[in-house]
């Protein structure tokens, strides 16, 4: 993998959470074994469905990330802005840029997702549908699915079970309560702190189970902080997490320090952000790869 892709990896892996709130956190490090039984799935996936369903439509006008990773045996680092907003549950749009200038367009609609790529000369738009196969073996053509990185954020919800569900024990290196479920992108192992009962560590499962590192990329969060919702008191804002942390199973890390998320009106998305069409208008690409009609899927990926 060369080094350039590697850094976009790294990027996609986590730029999906570019977000937070400027107000004092109110959660900090996960609890200790609190010695009680294990709750029943049903009620965490009860509190975390509940915090999610405030969650729908929010936005991000302020986020930075720090990257990570090794080029030609020494660590690199760099960093980038953000803008973000995200419809659940599949609608999703981030601009990356360095000072003012563009990088990265990534995004989705209900059925498929984008890359607007602008790092090289020109423009390189590849594109796939949601259920495109992808796995830690290199299947699929962008590195991360928005899908994905909505698990990795802990705000997709989680499934219920008329009766049962999945086996909930305490993980000693996270401090919480964890799990495997499967989500709307594939399997993914989650741990809630207690007694919160909010996302501390998510991983993101390759989906096929013999894999022999079965994890894809792995986020960690902390720092939570409460999101303004219009029509919510305040009393009642969801949390998020301002500081996250995403690590790939082969070495590329992100780091983020988040300014503000935000549910109110004024700051919500547009329609035209999650429409492809519209997006190929404004940024009129040079190559495209992917899915789209009268397009080759098996051409190389920039």
């Amino acid at each position: 993998m060369t080094a350039r892709v590697r850094v976009l990896s790294i990027l996609l892996a986590a730029s999906i959470v570019l977000a937070g709130c400027d107000t004092t956190p109110v959660v900090d490090e996960a609890a200790a074994d609190p010695g009680t039984p294990a709750p029943a799935y049903a009620d965490l996936a009860a509190a975390h469905n509940a915090r999610v369903a405030n969650l729908r439509d929010i936005a991000c006008p302020i986020g930075t990330v720090e990257l990570h990773w090794m080029e030609d045996e020494k660590e690199r680092w760099a960093q980038g802005d953000a803008e973000m907003w995200i419809r659940l549950p599949r609608h999703t749009a981030l601009r990356l840029s360095k000072l003012g200038d563009d990088l990265l367009w990534l995004g989705s609609d209900a059925e498929r997702y984008w890359l607007f790529d602008l790092l090289d000369d020109g423009v390189t738009l590849v594109t796939a549908a949601h259920d495109t196969p992808m796995s830690a073996s290199g299947a699929g053509r962008i590195p991360a699915r928005p899908l994905v990185l909505l698990d990795l954020l802990g705000i997709t919800p989680l499934p219920t079970f008329e009766s049962g569900g999945p086996t909930v024990a305490w993980d000693e290196e996270a401090g919480g309560w964890g799990f495997v479920v499967d989500s709307a992108a594939g399997r993914v192992r989650m741990v809630l702190d207690e007694p919160g009962r909010l996302p501390i560590r998510i991983d993101a499962l390759d989906a096929d189970e013999a894999a022999e590192n079965a994890v894809i990329a792995t986020s960690r969060l902390r720092e939570y902080a409460p999101v303004p919702i219009d029509g919510l008191s305040v009393l009642d804002h969801p949390l998020m997490a301002q500081v996250i942390q995403i690590e790939d199973r082969v070495g590329g890390r992100a780091e983020f320090f988040l300014r503000r998320w935000s549910g109110r009106e004024e700051d919500r998305a547009r329609d035209q952000l999650f429409e492809l069409d519209r997006l190929r208008r404004a940024m009129p690409p040079d190559r495209v790869f992917g899915e789209r009609a009268g397009e080759p899927d098996d051409a190389p990926p920039p």
